[in-house]
């Protein structure tokens, strides 16, 4: 009973737990999640302390604080305060003698010019846009199966952190990233934009996958889940498979996004320098001089006749080219004569070597018919042996069979022994 028991007590415990989960995260949670909700504008709350508040920001802190019935730290020294700024802006320490020049003769105006100094530093996009390259999953291979390098990823890394020193509004460095390749621009800031797009060419890849459609499938899948993780704060590759169970997210919009990211296609592009057109002028002016001695070179060669005397061997024979720098029956004919001379030994050396393997077959094929010869007699001397083993079975099996016949009687025999002896014990008592 004490099991039935708590087996109806487990069972009740699941069904008041699912009933509580289903309460907590209906239909109408969804909507009432903060992170679903659109944000809506509040006015800055009142405070006491009205002298600590320098901006309508303050006012928000300022009333939690005293909400909960605490004070506001007390304002850094000019010592911390240098520091401060420096770590948090390009994550390096001050020099020391500016940390001196600073304490000596704090003011507002001098931590305003050394912030914007820190702000018109390159280092300052280098310590910010660390951080985008973190949610954009930057790295110089791509981390999978097969860990291949990504030669140009370098490019993207500093296109990041060159959008943060030129300040670039946020709603345009998302779009150049996803659609730069597609924005029109001056040729030169082209190359700028589609360096761009690196956001979704980097990444985990799966090269391995054997199944092409698969693998598309993936890749397209990872840059979702970048994007939405990157930009919504949220995964919503499950919806890959089935409807987001809490989240507002179904199979129906992933599937839209994932058709435009299918119809994008992950290639190199050439980009555009311009300290590099002249150098791609002068690899073009090459390629068509190469083209041209090609043509020539095809004009001045051509298949002589099947030379009878060596078997399977077709020569190239110089004759003339355009220009008359070679005619026929010049040193270059004479050479290209002396090199058949050549291979025609070696054919008539590899044709007595052919011979003498003839030779070997021959003699190998006499063995082996002897072996042969042999080999039947041998089979012929296995076939007895068979047979007298065939005959030694058969009277194995009639053997087999008689003791079988005689198998029943004994045990009759026994049996009605043990029956005999069980009635003479039961007499005598």
């Amino acid at each position: 009973m004490r099991y039935a028991e708590l087996v109806i007590n487990l069972l009740l415990f699941q069904i008041i737990f699912l009933f509580t989960v289903g309460v907590c995260f209906g239909k109408d949670q969804k909507i009432q999640h903060w992170s679903f909700v659109p944000p809506k504008s509040h006015l800055p709350p009142e405070v006491s302390d009205k002298a600590w508040v320098s901006n309508e920001i303050d006012n928000f802190i300022l009333f939690k604080l005293e909400e909960n019935d605490l004070e506001p730290a007390a304002p850094a020294s000019p010592y911390q305060l240098i520091r401060r700024v420096y770590y948090d802006l390009i994550g390096l320490p001050p020099d020391p003698d500016e940390v001196r020049e600073y304490i000596k003769k704090p003011s507002f105006k001098l931590y305003k010019q050394i912030v914007d100094k820190l702000l018109d530093s390159p280092r300052y996009g280098e310590k910010w846009g660390r951080h985008w390259l973190d949610i954009a999953r930057y790295g110089d291979s791509n981390g999978g199966d097969e860990n291949h390098a990504y030669p140009h990823a370098w490019r993207y890394r500093d296109y990041v952190i060159d959008a943060f020193n030129r300040d670039i509004p946020y709603d345009q460095f998302i779009h150049q990233q996803l659609a730069g390749d597609l924005l029109k621009s001056q040729h030169a800031e082209q190359t700028h934009l589609i360096t761009a797009t690196g956001f979704l060419a980097i990444g985990t890849k799966i090269l391995a996958e054997k199944d092409p459609v698969k693998k598309r499938a993936d890749i397209v899948d990872e840059q979702i889940d970048t994007l939405s993780r990157s930009l919504m704060g949220i995964s919503i590759s499950c919806a890959r498979c089935h409807d987001h169970k809490f989240d507002p997210i179904p199979t129906s919009d992933y599937y839209a996004l994932a058709g435009i990211l299918h119809s994008t296609s992950i290639e190199d592009r050439s980009v555009y320098r311009p300290d590099a057109v002249n150098a791609e002028n002068k690899r073009l002016s090459k390629i068509k001089h190469l083209e041209d001695d090609l043509k020539i070179l095809h004009q001045g060669l051509y298949y002589v006749d099947y030379l009878p005397a060596i078997e399977g061997i077709y020569v190239f024979h110089m004759v003339t080219f355009d220009e008359g720098n070679i005619s026929h029956g010049s040193g270059a004919t004479n050479v290209l004569t002396q090199d058949i001379s050549g291979i025609s030994a070696q054919i008539l050396e590899l044709n007595q070597i052919l011979d003498e393997t003839k030779t070997e077959l021959a003699n190998l094929k006499q063995e082996t018919s002897q072996f042969g010869s042999s080999l039947s007699d041998a089979s012929s001397n296995l076939d007895d042996s068979v047979v007298l083993i065939s005959d030694s079975v058969g009277n194995i099996e009639e053997g087999s069979s008689q003791l079988n016949a005689l198998l029943f009687p004994i045990v009759a025999s026994i049996a009605i022994i043990l029956a005999l002896q069980i009635v003479i014990i039961a007499r005598r008592r």
